[in-house]
């Protein structure tokens, strides 16, 4: 039995014009549905995708991607068996593929729940969505809201289904954990548990903090779909912490009101109740916006994650203006617009971290450095003179790299080493240099700026606080570090990671 996609009682509002906006409402939806009358505009959209592309050639790697692309190329198929990222090694596409399916399985005629076949449809993609990436699991809280929510029948009725949906997907998740659980080794419940919340322990433990998780989310939302490094930076030199979070978080107030003054339209009521809760496609991309956002505030409130809610949160914006002309030509008018923006700074910003692309730094560290030559940094699991160390080393370790020590890393954190820190510094130094080895000091770490804050703490726009540096006094080990270097004497050399440059240490 098909159902209604406007409230009973609709031919009777009181409200002026409802009923010429359903009418408009109507034929706009039986314009859309004409076979193939969106594929002209996406094709459009992709040859312009493809064009700006070819034309700036961005990266195509983010930090991690680069990374997992290096642990799939080791020979042993499970050396990057993540927990989180369950075949992320088997299978590096997809993602997108299956987030999408996910959604094209609950759309039905004239808003009609989905079809069985449909939701196994749906199961599936979410299944395969979590292996890609562990969080993706939340979506599967979308579909079950969207069952009990948008069936018509009796109660128990939707919630048999909803739990269905849902047991179906953790057994499955379930299974490929315990499969792949086993051929690593862990067998056991405990030991699966502990490998699966890997990251809670190696990576951060969840981040819910007052105000700064208010402030970042705000910062988050504006970064996934506004390039706005610069503003940033602009603001990190001239603003204090405080002062910052507070700022992002009265421009969130603002926009929440905006957004509430908008959906208070009532127009835009009328609309919502036709959705809510009949629209099942519209409810499953709502829910999914929440669930995923709830994952984004305690994982990681300012980086990328929020990207994947674009997804459902523009399948949802658009069934509510659909019908409406002028609202979808000032929304077009204004994703140009941004598109445009984005376009031009992220090539901006492109260019500027073209630096840290670690394959022509690895080959110049690799030609500069003698066969028992060493190179000392602060760290190689983090940022040092405004360079990413951390991918450089990925590189440098995957290529079988040694002649390098970071203090950090290497000393002062190691907890099996078996005498002080600083002695076993010198004693490497002391032993290179025995050798006729020459050793390269870079800037940064006798820089005092570089230990004011290890942790990331003081800073407004730091994705998480480095816990693993929380027990250091970096004012003191700056001081260590000094006392160390101070038996020798530094020259300049010409050895330098993009613009970090280093010192050559001699004896005195």
């Amino acid at each position: 039995m098909s159902r209604a996609t406007v409230p009973p009682g609709a031919g009777k509002s009181p409200i002026p014009g409802l009923t010429s906006w359903r009418m408009t409402v109507s034929a706009s939806e039986a314009g859309a549905a004409r076979p193939g009358g969106a594929w002209p505009w996406a094709v459009l959209l992709a040859l312009t995708c493809a064009g700006v592309y070819l034309a700036l050639l961005p990266p195509l790697f983010h930090r991690d991607g680069y990374v997992y692309r290096l642990w799939a190329l080791k020979p042993d198929p499970f050396y990057n068996a993540n927990p989180h990222h369950l075949l992320w090694n088997e299978v590096q596409v997809g993602l997108v593929h299956v987030g999408v399916g996910f959604l094209g399985a609950w759309p039905g005629p004239q808003g009609r729940l989905a079809s069985t076949p449909q939701l196994l449809a749906a199961g599936l993609a979410i299944t395969a969505a979590t292996v890609f990436h562990q969080a993706a699991a939340l979506l599967a809280a979308a579909g079950c809201g969207a069952l009990l929510l948008s069936e018509r029948g009796p109660w128990g009725r939707r919630l048999l289904r909803s739990a269905a949906f849902g047991a179906g997907i953790a057994a499955a998740v379930l299974l490929a954990y315990v499969t792949m659980g086993a051929a690593l080794g862990f067998r056991s419940p405990t030991a699966l548990w502990g490998w699966m919340t890997t990251y809670l322990e190696t990576q951060h433990g969840l981040q819910v903090r007052f105000p700064e998780s208010l402030a970042q989310t705000v910062m988050g939302l504006v970064r996934t779909g506004v390039q706005v490094e610069r503003l940033e930076w602009t603001l990190a030199r001239h603003l204090p912490f405080t002062a910052i979070l507070y700022l992002y978080i009265a421009f969130g107030g603002v926009s929440a009101l905006v957004a509430a003054l908008f959906a208070s339209q009532p127009l835009m009521r009328a609309r919502l109740r036709a959705l809510w809760p009949d629209e099942p496609l519209f409810v499953v991309s709502v829910l999914s916006v929440l669930v995923w956002g709830a994952f984004c505030v305690g994982w990681e409130p300012i980086t990328y994650y929020w990207v994947v809610a674009l997804f459902p949160g523009l399948v949802a914006l658009g069934l509510l203006l659909r019908g409406r002309p002028l609202a979808i030509r000032v929304f077009l008018a204004a994703s140009v617009a941004l598109a445009a923006w984005n376009v031009r700074f992220n090539h901006d910003w492109d260019r500027i971290y073209a630096r840290n692309f670690p394959e022509p730094l690895a080959d110049a560290i690799e030609a500069q450095l003698g066969p028992v030559d060493l190179m000392v940094v602060l760290g190689n699991r983090d940022w040092f003179g405004n360079m990413d160390y951390d991918l450089l080393f990925r590189l440098l370790e995957h290529r079988g790299e040694t002649r390098s020590v970071a203090i950090l890393n290497d000393l002062v954190m190691n907890k099996a080493a078996e005498r002080p820190w600083a002695e076993a510094l010198r004693g490497r130094i002391e032993r290179s240099l025995d050798a006729g080895a020459r050793v390269f000091v870079a800037t940064h770490v006798l820089n005092p700026a570089q230990y004011a804050d290890l942790t990331d703490a003081g800073s407004p726009f730091a994705a998480y606080a480095k816990e693993q540096y929380a027990g250091l006094d970096g004012p003191t080990l700056h001081r260590q570090v000094e006392q160390v270097f101070a038996h020798y004497g530094l020259v300049p050399s010409d050895l330098r990671v993009g613009l970090d440059p280093y010192l050559e240490l001699r004896r005195r």
